[in-house]
């Protein structure tokens, strides 16, 4: 850290804290600089070179001086500017004068010619006093300290002067030796915490100095009124010195930390300094580009300001009478025909509120997602600004900008990206570097390696190229999840280091790939100090949109209502240059209606019309009529035109490219090159109209600012602009991908709709290939407006059909498949009848209407294959191939996959072949065919390694790992599922991995281990949850559910479906919600509660019909049986095991046609239809025999015992006791089937059997199907 004070005030603060005040006797050293001004105004001029120069010639200067000066035991009181003030407590004048006069010697002969000294020598009583209670200031002051800089007066350069009493003075005795280093804890309390970290480089800044000087009575308590008026309105003190000008201080307007208004910030400053002090200090303010940064040794510097504007403004102090302000002209006329206020007027309660709700970082967690919402101009952006200044100094705030026009994918998050970290190789390494460094430093090693591995991804968002292989390899969706996965890693990175504030501005421009990303910044936060806060208009109903937050997050929400009359007219004093008469305010506030923004625009252009005139300090309105427009568009619009012909003409131009704007384009534009813009730019800046994002970008200072520039203009002449944008685009960007979106917007806008055609297209399919799927959706929606052609409208409704799929909005593609299939069919287009079949055939498929699927895919392949559409062909029976597996087809399913691939040999598509190959090991998998589907799946391996896919190596590794799970070495199992766990955790693929946990939650449940299954679950469910993704969230949260159910925690497991069937409500996701609704449903049927079930099984039903889930509705209708006929109700019982099996057979899985045949035959045999029942078990038996589904035969025999049971009993006890007999593993099955045999032959043994096993299963798993067992077993009468 920087030695930014004295030592010897520290040292007197460590020793007694509560002193701030003191004395000591001993020789101060003045020395003057002579020549340095000149110097520095010169340098300045060479730009960034110039500052590196002077940063280095400093260091030149001081360093000698600095060196000797702590050789002998003083060290240096004050840096002022040109000068610096050395003091030597105790020391023997004699010393200090041999010191001074090596001084002026070294001077002489260093090769610095046009830098000579003067120095003065005093001795006497020295004061010290430190001031300030937030922040503090110290002063050195006293006779000694003024006769120092005194005696240099009229000397020339070289010379030494000693003042009298110095003369006299002899003796020596040193203090004990100061500590080396200060304390940041001590120097935060005198300068803001930036400079505490800067290094020894400068750098130039537009800032406003502010000198002040003080007569000689009550310092103290003008010195706090200056410290708190400082803090106040965002300034800060300098430094306090005491030299022939008097005690006077330094406050600084724009440096270290730029804001907005920094020039109305100092202007009021002053002025409410005057006012409370009035004839107690004099002042003057200069304002403009000085040099900024910290100068001398690590032994002792200070961070300060240095150029001409510094010494005006001194300059203006020592003109300046008690009492008075003066101002140089450029911050008179910020001041006088500016009238912005960036000073938060009438909100205090409402700052106060949002500082309250960010206490929770403070304390090292997440404060959540607050929204200020409000009309434009309300002051949400105001409020938001003026925030950091009621937080402590370490909280770190960076802000995001959407955006307005084209509403690109993350947009806010490049806009972050690119500013933290820069737009250029070197500045990104640079600040990455120390970023990482930083991390490391602090010891939070996971945060830092995950930041470390999203590096590429930061990258990119940050506009620059990047050569790393991971990122080359991954598909869109993996490129997009990771990227997702980067800016969490990065945002945590920032609030280890500090509490974080994220300012979001304008939710209702926000795009839906940043809303994924802000909903994934709301999980598993908790522990990091992040507060985002966002700004959002309401629509025009009035309502507010609203942000998609985690399940359970905070958020908060705060209305920004029209300012309170008095705060209104508090603000209209701020902005005008004197006291509004009562006339004035009421004609002001009639109009602005309480909109601050409205009521700013409104007061400049009352001056700039000069409709206002100031006398003895009172503002009024002219005399005559005053046209006053309506409406604050209708005033920005008369403002901007009243400014000067260029910057009118810039600030319209500049609306055409959007609120921000690229100043190499615009620079284009308007024929020139960016540094001829620069005068304008500032111009701009001065009017209050834009502010400068970095040097490459600017932004319009309110939306309301570039919207009414925009609207102002002539239809021709927006055209014009936006042609002349796209061909600017095109010469300054070539084909740059991520321009594409904008260069057809501006084509668009200029009438020239083939061009915006062709880059619609080409910004939608570079979205599809970054998987920015909404973005893509809207850019291909305006582009079905410019379509002329059938095939070109077909082709992009398609287009669109596909990202609904996508983003499962199946209905909604479905009617555009059928629609557009309905035109082919009336054109004769057969190429599109064909692709349109194919994707029906694929939307059937997933929502497992296999039957309506196989149609249509086979008119898809039929005409693909008259057209020779090879590609087509290939993908096509690569869908069959999967439909036929689903029904149970093999044999034909195998031969749609050899002739899929066959296709894409020719067509050279490598990836359906892949595909292929692991179709059909599944194939000999569910064939129970173990090695055969091995030998598939290891030739999958090898395939996907030759194409270096290794997502799609991970898969092949999890399908082995299904081999082995069949074959029972489940050691085998775990260590294929591994592999896949390594490959997707060096890929990130974030969703496989919580898909793998899933896997192998069941594994471990197939090993009995329920409590590790369970802890796979749960981090199935974090990893969901770490992506935002509330789909996978809730199927994990249904696993672990399962789990609680066969542990017997029913509590539990309803606990977690209640949630995950609160998430699917807030998802749409009605495949998913109508699974855990039925599992819920289960759960209560397992806790005898059966209204609750009966409720919950039909709302099962009822989602499972609207999401095409037949399983979830076959199986609800089963467990609505078995509730009907437990209740007595036997027409209701089989009615539901009918319909039961109707959504089996149309699902047409074997497997599920098997268990639903033989649960609907229970229901039967129990009702009493023996034949019926009968009928159903046997076909059961027969499927499981054309299936190969041995493992289900034990449950089909005692099912068609049971049906047989009423009518044949001797046959089903026989076959009951050689079921018994064969050593079944299912000790449920093994009760029933006692139970059973008991019921038909009374025999105590099977009674006691039966009650014995039910009772042991109840002990483990209390479900009420065991207790009812148990009771009628316990009361029956043999």
């Amino acid at each position: 850290m920087l030695n930014i004070i004295p030592r010897f005030i520290q040292q007197q603060l460590d020793r007694k804290p509560e002193i701030t005040s003191g004395s000591f006797n001993g020789s101060v050293l003045f020395v003057d600089i002579a020549g340095f001004t000149k110097i520095t105004e010169k340098l300045m001029s060479r730009g960034h070179r110039g500052a590196e120069e002077l940063s280095v010639l400093i260091n030149r200067v001081y360093k000698p001086l600095i060196d000797r000066v702590y050789a002998i035991g003083g060290h240096v009181a004050v840096f002022a500017g040109d000068s610096i003030t050395a003091v030597f407590p105790e020391m023997n004048c004699r010393e200090v004068t041999d010191a001074a006069r090596n001084i002026n010697t070294c001077f002489r002969r260093r090769n610095m010619p046009a830098v000579e000294v003067r120095t003065g020598l005093s001795s006497g009583l020295v004061r010290w006093s430190v001031f300030g209670r937030k922040r503090n200031a110290y002063l050195y002051h006293g006779d000694a300290v003024l006769e120092s800089s005194m005696a240099v007066k009229g000397t020339k350069p070289g010379t030494l002067a000693i003042s009298e009493k110095a003369a006299e003075l002899s003796g020596i005795s040193r203090l004990p030796l100061l500590p080396k280093r200060i304390k940041p804890t001590i120097a935060g309390r005198f300068v803001p915490e930036k400079i505490l970290a800067a290094k020894h480089s400068g750098e130039f800044r537009r800032v406003a100095a502010v000198f002040i000087r003080f007569s000689e009575n009550q310092i103290e308590s003008k010195v706090n009124k200056v410290l708190e008026l400082a803090e106040i309105t965002g300034g800060w003190v300098n430094g306090l010195f005491q030299d022939d000008k008097g005690t006077h201080a330094l406050v600084v307007f724009g440096a270290p930390v730029s804001r907005e208004n920094d020039y109305q910030r100092a202007s009021l400053f002053a002025s409410r300094l005057a006012t409370e002090l009035k004839s107690g200090i004099a002042a003057g303010i200069a304002g403009g580009t000085v040099y900024a940064g910290a100068v001398g040794t690590t032994r002792r510097c200070t961070y300060t300001i240095l150029g001409d504007r510094v010494n005006q403004a001194a300059r203006l102090m020592q003109r300046a009478s008690w009492g008075q302000v003066i101002a140089s002209e450029e911050i008179e006329n910020c001041k006088s025909s500016k009238g912005t206020c960036s000073i938060m007027v009438g909100r205090e309660d409402e700052l106060n509120q949002l500082k309250d709700w960010c206490t929770p970082i403070l304390e090292g967690s997440s404060a959540g997602v607050f929204t200020v919402a409000g009309a434009a101009g309300m002051g949400k952006s105001m409020l938001l600004e003026n925030l950091p200044e009621k937080l402590p100094e370490y909280v770190k705030t960076l802000v995001m900008q959407t955006d307005q026009i084209l509403q690109k994918s993350l947009n806010p998050f490049e806009y972050l990206i690119s500013n933290y970290f820069g737009t250029t190789d070197e500045s990104f390494n640079s600040i990455w570097n120390n970023l990482i460094s930083e991390l490391k430093k602090s010891g939070n090693l996971q945060v830092m390696e995950e930041l470390v591995r999203s590096e590429p991804f930061i990258r990119v968002l940050a506009g620059l190229t990047t050569d790393n292989l991971l990122y080359a390899s991954l598909d869109p969706r993996g490129r997009f999840t990771n990227t997702v996965f980067a800016l969490k890693a990065f945002i945590r990175g920032l609030c280890i280091l500090s509490p974080l504030v994220l300012v979001l501005e304008d939710v209702h421009w926000l795009d839906s790939d940043s809303r994924e990303v802000l909903l994934n910044l709301t999980t598993n936060m908790e522990s990091f100090p992040l507060a985002i806060l966002t700004t959002v208009r309401p629509d025009k109903k009035g309502d507010i949109p609203e942000l998609q937050t985690w399940y359970g997050s905070r958020t908060g929400l705060l209305k920004l209502e029209p300012l309170p009359e008095a705060s209104e007219t508090c603000l209209i004093e701020n902005l005008l240059p004197g006291k509004p008469t009562e006339k004035l305010t009421a004609f002001i506030l009639t109009r602005t209606e309480g909109n601050p923004f409205f009521a700013e625009q409104f007061c400049l252009y009352l001056m700039e019309n000069r409709l206002l005139k100031t006398e003895h300090g009172t503002t009024c309105l002219t005399e005559g009529s005053v046209d006053i427009p309506e409406g604050v568009s209708a005033v920005v619009v008369a403002r901007i035109d009243r400014l000067s012909a260029k910057l009118r003409e810039t600030i319209k131009t500049a609306s055409v490219l959007g609120r921000e704007f690229d100043v190499q384009v615009l620079s284009a534009i308007l024929s020139g090159k960016p540094r001829h813009l620069k005068p304008i730019l500032n111009e701009g800046e001065s009017e209050a109209v834009w502010n400068a994002v970095n040097e490459a970008r600017y932004i319009f200072r309110h939306a309301i600012l570039r919207d009414a520039a925009y609207s102002m203009q002539m239809s021709r002449e927006l055209k014009k602009l936006h042609r002349q944008a796209a061909g600017v685009l095109s010469e300054v960007y070539g084909e740059d991908e991520s321009r594409y979106s904008e260069r057809a917007y501006h084509y668009l806008e200029a009438g020239l709709k083939d061009d915006a055609a062709v880059y619609l297209r080409k910004a939608a399919e570079h979205a599809v290939s970054q998987y920015r799927n909404q973005e893509a959706l809207d850019l291909y929606r305006k582009l079905l407006t410019l379509c002329t052609s059938s095939d070109d409208k077909m082709k992009t409704e398609l287009s669109i059909a596909d990202l609904l799929v996508e983003t499962g909005k199946r209905n909604e593609a479905r009617d555009i498949i059928n629609r557009n299939l309905q035109k082919a069919e009336e054109l004769g287009s057969q190429w599109f009848i064909a692709q349109c079949s194919r994707e029906l055939a694929k939307l059937d498929h997933r929502q497992g209407k296999n039957q309506t699927a196989l149609h249509y895919i086979n008119r898809a392949v039929n005409i693909f294959s008259s057209l020779k559409d090879t590609a087509k062909i290939a993908s096509s029976l690569n869908i069959l191939g999967n439909i036929n597996t689903v029904l149970g087809n093999y044999d034909e399913a195998l031969k749609n996959l050899a002739g899929s691939s066959e296709a894409a040999e020719k067509s050279g598509d490598q990836i359906t072949i892949a595909l292929n190959v692991s179709n059909v090991g599944n194939i000999y998998l569910y064939r129970y065919d173990l090695d055969k589907a091995e030998e598939y799946y290891r030739k999958g391996i090898r395939v996907c390694g030759e194409i270096n896919d290794r997502k799609a190596l991970a898969n092949a590794f999890n399908n082995l790992a299904v081999v082995w799970y069949y074959r029972k070495d489940f050691n085998r199992c775990r260590k294929y599922l591994n592999e896949f766990v390594k490959i997707s955790t060096e890929i990130g693929n974030m969703e496989g991995l919580a898909y793998i946990y899933g896997n192998l939650g069941i594994l471990h449940r197939e090993l009995g281990e329920l409590n590790r299954s369970l802890e796979y679950h749960e981090k199935q469910a974090a990893l969901a949850e770490e992506l935002g993704d509330l789909y996978n969230t809730a199927k994990a949260l249904q696993q672990k559910a399962n789990i609680h159910c066969a542990q017997g925690d029913f509590h539990s497991a309803e606990k977690n479906l209640v949630t995950a069937v609160e998430l699917c409500d807030r998802t749409g996701d009605q495949r998913t919600n109508s699974q855990a609704s039925r599992d819920l449903g289960a759960v209560y049927i397992d806790m005898n509660l059966l209204s609750k079930a009966i409720t919950t099984l039909n709302r099962a039903c009822t989602l499972g019909e609207a999401g095409s889930d037949l399983e979830a509705c076959s199986s609800s209708c089963s467990y609505l049986g078995q509730i009907a006929l437990k209740q007595g109700r036997i027409k209701a019982a089989e009615d539901y095991a009918e319909k039961a099996i109707v959504y089996a057979r149309e699902i047409g899985e074997p497997v599920i046609q098997i268990q639903t045949l033989m649960r609907a035959s229970a229901i039967i045999a129990e009702s009493g239809k023996s034949l019926r029942a009968t009928e159903l078990a046997e076909e059961a038996g027969s499927l499981i025999e054309e299936n190969e589904a041995e493992e289900l035969r034990n449950r089909q025999t005692f099912t068609r015992l049971l049906a047989i049971s009423s009518e044949y009993s001797d046959d089903a006890a026989e076959g009951l006791r050689a079921l018994l007999n064969s050593n079944i593993e299912d000790e449920t099955l093994k009760a029933e089937a006692s139970h059973l045999l008991f019921r038909i032959t009374g025999s105590r043994k099977h009674r006691e059997q039966a009650l014995s096993i039910f009772r042991k299963l109840y002990e483990k798993t209390p479900r009420a199907w065991y207790a009812d067992r148990i009771s009628a077993l316990k009361n029956v009468q043999i």
